[in-house]
């Protein structure tokens, strides 16, 4: 399992980890089999392009 992406925040007394992978299946059983609360959410990603204006020319077409 690769991982894609990942943030992390504090929350008081715990941590949210997030991570974006490219075996959803394989990253959940794995970290329930540890002991970890877990979740799944569908995220959507998009490529911009790495310019000034890349935000704004896939928001306005």
């Amino acid at each position: 399992m690769n991982i894609r992406a990942l943030t992390i925040a504090e929350a008081g007394d715990f941590g949210v980890v997030r991570m974006v992978v490219d075996d959803t299946v394989r990253g959940y059983t794995a970290l329930r089999e540890k002991g970890f609360m877990v979740s799944e959410t569908d995220v959507l990603a998009v490529e911009i392009k790495d310019v000034p204006g890349g935000l704004h020319e896939i928001v306005n077409g």
